[in-house]
């Protein structure tokens, strides 16, 4: 009997694929956030102190908790090797928890752009926690099967979402949504306050994707194909590209008996 060893990120699965793509894009936007703070430290020291009046000292001490506190929960959603073990609960919630926090210090429900970006970012982070590791895996895990109101919930946004056939629906709006990012907020080629208005536009839109990547995962349609042709031509895409840059199909496309 042959079988595919999973070796490379087209071996995971269509839902797989999804969820570790919208994972990455809520990742990237917090590490961002961090390395801007970082960049920007003596000013948000400064802010920060002004806002609350707790001290230069004390302000510098709750920006790094907050870096910290948010890279870390970045690094444990990534890395499979330390979500398998530590969950996706607790980081989820450090991560949402933070994004409020900002939002509140940084007076964020003024503008409704950064407002209605922490909301799908909130989102995406309760889909994180519940569908990172499925039922099957957590069933596996203890040994008994799992029930409850987080399966409850689960399942009814897989049902709603087969309904929709998000997996149809969401890819095309995602590439939509990123065109239109790319092309019409390219704040990397402004200064100043226009910087910051195509920046906060872009990343809602950067939002959005991986909003669009998650719910498209939860599709569970047994009735069309379109999803697994189109998944095949990534996959195949995949390994031309790869065996035209290294002269051999990836590791994993390699079938072994």
């Amino acid at each position: 009997m042959s079988s595919f060893e999973v070796r490379n990120p087209f071996d995971k699965g269509f839902a797989a694929l999804t969820i570790d793509i919208g994972t990455f894009v809520v990742a990237s936007l917090f590490l961002d956030e961090i390395r801007r703070r970082i960049k920007h430290f003596v000013s948000h020291t400064l802010y920060i102190n002004a806002v609350l009046a707790c001290g230069n000292g004390v302000s510098m001490a709750l920006l790094l908790l907050l870096s910290v506190a948010q890279f870390a929960s970045c690094m444990i959603l990534v890395l499979p090797s330390l979500y398998r073990h530590m969950g996706t609960a607790i980081p989820s919630l450090a991560l949402g928890s933070t994004a409020l926090v900002e939002l509140m210090l940084y007076h964020g429900f003024r503008d409704w752009e950064i407002f209605f970006k922490v909301c799908v970012l909130e989102v995406c982070l309760f889909m994180v926690a519940l569908l990172r590791r499925d039922a099957k895996a957590r069933s596996e895990a203890i040994g008994v099967p799992v029930t409850g109101m987080a399966l409850g919930i689960e399942a009814y946004i897989r049902k709603q979402c087969t309904l929709v056939h998000t997996a149809l629906v969401c890819p095309p709006l995602a590439i939509v949504v990123l065109i239109w990012a790319l092309v019409f907020y390219r704040f990397w080629k402004d200064s100043g306050t226009t910087f910051e208005m195509q920046r906060t536009s872009f990343t809602l839109c950067m939002a959005e994707c991986g909003l669009l990547a998650f719910l498209a995962g939860q599709d569970r349609s047994q009735n069309y194909d379109v999803r697994g042709r189109a998944y095949q031509v990534l996959r195949n895409s995949y390994r031309a590209l790869h065996q035209c840059v290294h002269g051999k199909p990836p590791r994993g496309f390699k079938k072994s008996i």
